[in-house]
């Protein structure tokens, strides 16, 4: 079966992260440190927050919450422990915003591979022979 959220996979292409796929095998999402990316309808993403560890003060959800709505994000849903908020992925300062406050993991080994591609050099094993 094969999963076709066009609209993430171009965000997600755009800014070198990591796509996986969801929980319910319907999806694909960004995944982060601290909640996902997903996509909304067919011309907006999602970002979902979520605090992982129940025992400290929901302070660092209410903080990031407050930042992505100054920086524009349209608040959808608003919970204890989880938030969810809407974002137009062409708007540069919502798309960081967002990458930024879900601690979005980045796709390091194609990233470098195409660096050294393009500047012509091998990749090297880093691994002793023997």
């Amino acid at each position: 079966m094969t999963i076709q959220n066009p609209l993430i996979q171009l965000f997600a292409a755009t800014h070198s992260l990591r796509l996986e796929i969801g929980e319910d095998d319907k999806e694909l999402i960004i995944p982060g440190r601290r909640g996902h990316i997903y996509e909304h309808g067919s011309d907006k993403l999602g970002v979902i927050l979520l605090e992982a560890d129940h025992s400290y003060s929901s302070k660092i959800l209410l903080d990031l919450r407050r930042e992505l709505i100054t920086a524009g994000l349209t608040l959808r849903q608003e919970a204890e422990f989880e938030s969810t908020l809407l974002f137009d992925p062409k708007n540069v300062t919502h798309a960081k915003a967002a990458i930024r406050a879900v601690g979005a993991y980045k796709t390091r080994k194609k990233a470098v591979l195409r660096v050294l591609n393009v500047k012509g050099l091998e990749a090297k094993k880093l691994q002793a022979d023997g």
